[in-house]
C-alpha cells in the first residue's frame, strides 16, 4: 500500500545502494528553479520506505537536493513498504524518465549480481531484465562499462562515455586502466576506442615475460608513443629464449646462476635496455665471453704442462691480413665470415690472402648470408675463380628471420672459389647440418659441427691443410682435427682463441666431439 504525506527533509536519507555516480547540479538548478516558481507540488513527490526509525530516499534524490537549496523543511513523499528486494528494484524501476545514466544502470546491475545488503541474485541477470523489461544484451553492456569505470579510479571525465568504456571492457584487465586515461585525455570516439582496445589485444606475452615484459607497462608505453608493436614484444621474447637456450644448452654448473643473472637484468632493465633486442644480443655476447673466460681458466688449470694444442693444429691470434699474410701451401680455405654489411670490405681482403695462400686449384669455400650476395659475390672475384655454390641446409629449428626482407631462411650459400684451375673430385652441391644442430655455445655466429663436418668431407682429404681466417669458436678447426686433417687459423677476438684452444684440451669436449654422429661415421 502506497499512501501520501508530507515528511520533514531531515528524516530522509539517501538509500545505501543509490546507484547514482554523481548529483547532477543541471537537475537540480532545474527543479529548484521549478520550486521557487510553482512549489513542490505531489507531482515532485518522493518515493520512500520505512527504515530503521528513518525514511530511505528510493526515488528523488535530485529533488530533496532541490527543495533543501529553495529552503523548504518538508517534501510530499509516497510512503511505500517495501523488503531489502522490492526496495533495490525501485531504485532503477521508480526512475522511468531517464534519471538513470547508462552508467547508473550498470552500477544497479552490478550491486545486483553481488548480492549487496544480502538480497542474492534470484535468477540472475535474465531474470533482473525481465523484471525491468529491458533488454539483457544492453544491460550486459551497461555493466560491463561501469565495472571498467569503477575499477579505474571513477574518472569523472569519462562518467557519460559508457560506450567507449563498454568497448575498453575486451581489453585485457591490466590495460584498462591506461586507456581509460588516454581516453580522458584524447577524447577519443568509440570507433577510436575500439581501434585502441583492438591493437592492445594483439599483444601476445607469456607468463614467463610477464615480469620483465608485462602488459600494463608495454600498454601504457604504447599508448604514450605507439611503440613498442605486437611485433616488437615477439622479436624482444624471441631474443630472450635464445639466451636462456643457450643458457640450457650449455648445461654447465653455473647454469641456474647464469639463468637468474639474466632474469635480474630483464626486470631491471625493463622499458630501458632489456627491451632493446640489440642489448639483449650484446648481453648474450658479453655472457659468450664470459663463458669463455670461465672455459679458458678451467682449461689452463687442466692442462698444467701439457701441451696446449695437438700437433698438426695452429692458432693465431691478429687480424688475417697480417698474420696469414706468409702462409702457403694450403689445401682449402673453409670459413664463415661475419654476415652484416659494415664487414663486406673483408671480402676483396680474403680474394687476396687466398690467393697467396692456397696452392694451385686450392679452394676457398665461404658460407654466406644471402642478404649482400651479389657484393660478395663480385668481391671474391677479383683474385679467384668463381667454381659453384653449395646449398649449406639447416633443418629443424634453426630458421634464421630475416625482419628486413620478411623471409625465413633453412640455407645458406657456400661460395666455391679456386686459385686457378679446379682439379678436385666431383662435388654434391646440397649440404647439411644434423636437424637443430644449431651450437651457439661458443660463439654467437657459431655454425654446428655435424655441418662443418659434411664441409670438411666433401672438399678435403686426410692430411691436408685447411685453414679458416675466421675461427670464431673454432668448430672448424675442431671438426678438421677430428676427421685428420691439418689447420691453421685466427681470430681478431683473443677470447676466440682462448675458447677453441680450450676445446681441444678438455677432455669431455673431445668426447663429446667424437660422439657426433657426422665425425664419428667419418673417422
Amino acid at each position: 500500500m502506497t499512501d501520501l504525506h508530507t515528511l520533514a527533509i531531515a528524516d530522509l536519507v539517501p538509500h545505501p545502494d543509490n546507484p547514482r555516480l554523481q548529483m547532477r547540479e543541471d537537475v537540480v538548478e532545474r527543479i529548484a528553479a521549478e520550486i521557487g516558481r510553482y512549489g513542490f507540488g505531489r507531482e515532485h513527490a518522493l518515493l520512500i520506505r520505512p527504515k530503521g526509525g528513518t525514511y530511505q530516499i528510493l526515488s528523488g534524490h535530485h529533488r530533496v537536493e532541490a527543495a533543501k537549496r529553495a529552503g523548504l523543511a518538508e517534501v510530499p513523499c509516497w510512503v511505500k513498504d517495501l523488503d531489502d528486494d522490492e526496495a533495490f528494484m525501485q531504485l532503477v524501476l521508480a526512475n522511468t524518465q531517464g534519471e538513470l545514466s547508462p552508467l547508473e544502470e550498470g552500477k544497479h546491475l552490478s550491486r545486483y549480481e553481488q548480492g549487496v545488503g544480502g538480497r542474492g541474485q534470484k535468477g540472475g541477470i535474465r531474470e533482473y531484465a525481465r523484471r525491468l523489461g529491458k533488454d539483457e544484451s544492453g544491460l550486459r553492456q551497461r555493466r560491463d562499462a561501469y565495472r571498467v569505470y569503477e575499477n579505474c579510479g571513477h574518472v569523472s571525465a569519462v562518467s557519460e562515455m559508457y560506450r567507449h568504456l563498454y568497448e575498453i571492457s575486451k581489453a585485457p584487465e591490466v590495460a584498462r586502466p591506461f586507456l581509460v586515461e588516454r581516453l580522458a585525455a584524447k577524447g577519443w570516439t568509440v570507433a577510436e576506442t575500439a581501434s585502441q582496445v583492438e591493437k592492445i589485444r594483439a599483444f601476445k606475452i607469456s607468463d614467463l615475460d610477464a615480469d620483465w615484459l608485462s602488459l600494463a607497462k608495454v600498454t601504457e608505453r604504447f599508448l604514450a608513443s605507439g611503440k613498442p608493436s605486437p611485433a616488437a614484444v615477439e622479436q624482444l621474447a624471441a631474443a630472450a629464449y635464445t639466451v636462456y637456450k643457450a643458457i640450457t644448452d650449455r648445461g654447465d654448473d653455473d647454469a641456474h646462476a647464469d639463468e637468474d643473472a639474466f632474469h635480474a637484468w630483464l626486470v631491471e632493465h625493463a622499458g630501458r635496455e632489456s627491451w632493446d633486442r640489440k642489448e639483449i644480443g650484446n648481453y648474450h655476447v658479453a655472457l659468450i665471453r664470459k663463458w669463455a673466460e670461465r672455459d679458458a681458466a678451467a682449461a689452463q688449470a687442466a692442462a698444467e704442462d701439457e701441451p696446449r694444442l695437438p700437433d698438426g693444429i695452429d692458432l693465431r691470434h691478429g687480424d688475417f691480413r697480417d698474420v696469414l699474410a706468409e702462409l702457403s701451401g694450403v689445401d682449402a680455405i673453409i670459413t664463415d665470415p661475419p654476415y652484416p654489411e659494415e664487414f663486406l670490405p673483408l671480402f676483396a681482403d680474403l680474394s687476396y690472402v687466398a690467393a697467396q695462400a692456397l696452392k694451385p686449384g686450392g679452394i676457398c669455400a665461404v658460407m654466406v648470408g644471402q642478404s649482400y650476395l651479389p657484393q660478395i659475390i663480385d668481391a671474391l672475384g677479383t683474385n679467384l675463380a668463381y667454381h659453384w655454390t653449395l646449398a649449406y641446409l639447416t633443418p629443424g629449428g634453426q630458421a634464421v628471420q630475416l625482419w628486413q626482407r620478411k623471409v625465413n631462411t633453412f640455407w645458406k650459400p657456400v661460395l666455391i672459389y679456386v686459385n686457378g684451375e679446379y682439379a678436385g673430385e666431383w662435388l654434391g652441391d646440397v649440404t647439411r647440418s644434423d636437424v637443430n644442430d644449431n651450437d651457439k655455445q661458443h660463439h654467437h655466429w657459431g655454425q654446428s659441427e655435424s655441418g662443418m663436418a659434411d664441409l670438411i668431407n666433401r672438399l678435403t682429404r686426410p692430411g691436408q691443410l685447411v685453414c679458416d681466417p675466421f675461427l670464431g669458436g673454432g668448430t672448424t678447426a675442431v671438426v678438421a682435427h677430428a676427421l685428420g686433417r691439418q689447420f691453421i687459423g685466427c681470430d681478431t677476438d683473443e677470447t676466440c682463441i682462448a675458447v677453441a684452444t680450450a676445446r681441444f684440451t678438455t677432455a669431455e669436449d673431445a668426447a663429446a666431439l667424437w660422439a657426433t654422429p657426422a665425425i664419428a661415421g667419418a673417422a
